[in-house]
């Protein structure tokens, strides 16, 4: 982790920056001094301190990876199983392994295309196409009547800001608002609504 540290004279003007490199915190409980790591898993999900989702998304595309393969021979090249049918399996059972615990990432533009371009390789799977089809994607979505990715973890941000909204202060609801969830949400080029 890195701080920022400043120095600020009575009329409040900087003086010097200066930086922090890896502030290491020794951790004590009970006479017992707790390990320190770069990066864990909690619940199912990858927790860096770095604060970035990188590896975390790596490690969803991996899994998401794995699941899809494991179905290859069982559903996706099988002629008799519908389109239909193989695009709801892909929401079952790829797609949650995908953005599990997607409601709190918060994510660049690259990282979404990370994301979006092993969904639509999934469904241009499914459909049978490849890139020398020279489909698009917005083609392939509209073909197969699925909602995009993007949209998909948005809907899924939105709905958990309602259960969050909607919770009991005296439970300890997070300090979070209407106002700069939607900002965060969909992103700092868009005017607050």
């Amino acid at each position: 982790m890195s701080s920022v540290q400043s120095k600020n004279n009575v009329n409040g003007k900087t003086i010097k920056n200066q930086q922090a490199e890896d502030v290491q915190v020794d951790i004590i409980i009970r006479n017992q001094e707790i390990e320190t790591t770069q990066s864990f898993t909690y619940l199912g999900s990858l927790i860096s301190n770095d604060h970035k989702a990188d590896k975390e998304i790596k490690t969803r595309i991996t899994k998401a990876t794995t699941a899809f393969n494991s179905l290859r021979q069982l559903v996706w090249y099988k002629k008799r199983i519908s389109i239909l049918a193989k695009l709801r399996i892909l929401r079952a059972c790829v797609l949650p392994v995908l953005i599990y615990a997607s409601e709190g990432w918060c994510l660049t533009k690259v990282q979404e295309d990370k994301i979006s371009v092993f969904y639509m390789k999934c469904i241009r799977t499914i459909l049978g196409l490849n890139l020398g089809d020279h489909v698009s994607n917005s083609a392939i979505l509209n073909l197969s009547g699925q909602p995009s990715v993007e949209n998909i973890m948005r809907r899924n941000r939105l709905r958990w800001f309602g259960h969050v909204n909607r919770m009991e202060k005296e439970i300890g609801k997070p300090s979070l608002t209407k106002k700069s969830y939607v900002f965060l949400s969909l992103g700092p080029s868009t005017t607050e609504a």
